[in-house]
């Protein structure tokens, strides 16, 4: 019997779209569903046959998703390759510890997301899935619970693969517990949250710009986030709702996690979000019998950029280049 616990995922970026590569860090993921995608196409040539005639496969593309959870020192390269541009790291405070700052990638023609091989050793048998853009982020924040991600995928094929010899993660995942938030700069009681962030990447790009049943490299098309938050329904929500969300107003959040593992005596592994523009679309207080009043703002960021996300820890380096 095979079950779950045996298996492993890890990416590797890839130079040129269609080329599998090496792995280069292990994902501490907890469920994955990429698969092999096949157009098959039906001969219907009018030839006396009741059923439809044979098949033949006229596309291939990958797609699919995997989730984990944020470990400080793995997540990195996974925001790297969502958010498409990473500035070079900065030195805190002249010590080995370096913040990493992403932005959603430029909308010129020349940009590009970067190109993955996630390779899944399924215990029965090993994939990579070859390259991969991450499509959208979702991310999870939940109380008693570590912040969790969920990454979509689009890519061009799934070729037989080994898994390499890379160790995962020692630190303590991200978690609850961990973080803080702000809405309007100010400190916020958000019992849970979720963010959405989306490439809108293209799908299906298939041209007789080279033979073959593959698709070309696709790109992003814009980009989106949007997301919930519970908040607890009391008057500082409440003035919240009348000036922003009635109001038709912007306003500001942040979420900030910090680890308790340290890159350096006293420096902490710490991951922030920061949305500086932000449109409350629905905020709805909701009554439930006797418990505690809560309210759920829908938010729509704008603005560019949409979102700054800036990761703390010990690498000098870009996670992608």
């Amino acid at each position: 019997m095979y079950a779950g616990r045996g298996a492993k995922l890890q990416v590797g970026v890839q130079s040129n779209f269609s080329t599998i590569v090496a792995q280069t860090k292990a994902i501490s993921f907890t469920k994955e569903g990429l698969k092999y995608v096949p157009t098959y196409k039906a001969r219907d040539a009018l030839v006396a046959e009741r059923g439809p005639g044979s098949m033949d496969i006229l596309g291939v593309k990958v797609e699919g998703d995997f989730s984990c959870l944020c470990y400080p020192d793995e997540i990195g390269v996974l925001i790297s390759a969502i958010m498409g541009a990473e500035a070079s790291p900065a030195a805190v405070s002249g010590s080995a510890v370096y913040d990493h700052v992403f932005t959603p990638m430029s909308a010129l023609a020349a940009s590009s997301l970067p190109k993955l091989t996630i390779t899944v050793d399924r215990v029965a048998a090993v994939y990579g899935y070859v390259g991969c853009k991450l499509d959208t982020m979702s991310l999870e924040i939940k109380k008693l619970d570590y912040l969790r991600a969920t990454f979509s995928v689009r890519g061009y094929n799934e070729e037989t693969d080994t898994i390499d010899s890379l160790s995962l993660s020692t630190k303590k995942p991200l978690s609850f517990a961990m973080g803080s938030a702000t809405l309007g700069g100010a400190a916020y009681d958000i019992e849970e949250a979720t963010l959405k962030f989306d490439n809108k990447l293209e799908d299906e790009l298939f041209t007789l710009y080279s033979s073959g049943v593959y698709m070309r490299e696709i790109e992003a098309q814009g980009a989106e986030l949007t997301g919930d938050v519970t908040v607890l329904y009391d008057t500082t929500s409440h003035a919240t709702r009348s000036t922003v969300f009635k109001g038709g107003t912007t306003t500001s959040l942040a979420f900030t996690f910090v680890s308790t593992d340290e890159v350096l005596t006293g420096k902490y592994y710490t991951l922030t979000i920061s949305i500086p523009v932000v449109y409350i679309t629905d905020a709805s207080p909701t009554v439930e019998g006797a418990d505690r009043l809560k309210q759920k703002f829908t938010i729509q960021a704008a603005g560019n950029p949409l979102c700054t996300i800036t990761l703390r820890d010990g690498q000098s380096t870009k996670y992608i280049t």
